[in-house]
């Protein structure tokens, strides 16, 4: 093949010195062998975390209250940060718990039939309590995707050395 492309070169462009491979290789400056980068699986890992995020602020910012809203946002909130979560899970659920113990008139629970009603003064502060560890988990997500991105301020060793950077010169 390089032989087919230097002869097309030679009818476009006449030369006198068909170039050799030799000389092209001294022209050209070697590459060097390219680095093993993290940046997939960080783009990966910040996307994940970010879909998290955006369902736990809806519903962490949400008016809306529904016992079900309390385990969407378990699911969400592992893609963030694990142990925030799992604080968030034992949380909420023994909100649901203590909610649905004196719904069904527990134990035993009634399966069959249930008298929901609204929340006494005890379960709203409790609730309260689970929605401060909601927020705990959305502050872990925040404070991961502002320092994952560099926006807290540190340059990165290709800002500060630019020889770091393929291509970049000195100036004199």
């Amino acid at each position: 093949m390089d032989g087919a492309l230097w002869r097309a070169v030679d009818l476009v462009l006449p030369t006198v010195v068909e170039p050799s491979v030799e000389a092209v290789e001294d022209v050209l400056p070697e590459e060097p062998p390219p680095e093993k980068s993290t940046t997939a699986a960080i783009t990966a890992t910040a996307t994940t975390a970010a879909f998290g995020l955006t369902l736990v602020m809806f519903l962490l910012l949400s008016t809306a209250t529904a016992t079900q809203y309390l385990v969407w946002a378990v699911a969400a909130g592992f893609l963030i940060n694990v142990w925030a979560a799992a604080v968030y899970n034992i949380a909420a659920s023994i909100l649901l718990t203590i909610v649905y113990d004196r719904w069904n008139n527990a134990p035993p629970w009634g399966w069959d039939r249930t008298k929901s009603s609204p929340f006494t003064h005890s379960e709203i502060i409790i609730a309260g309590i689970v929605w401060l560890t909601l927020a705990a988990v959305a502050i872990a997500g925040l404070w991961t995707a502002r320092h994952e991105s560099g926006a807290d301020g540190a340059r990165s060793e290709a800002e500060t050395n630019p020889e770091v950077v393929p291509g970049a010169t000195m100036a004199s």
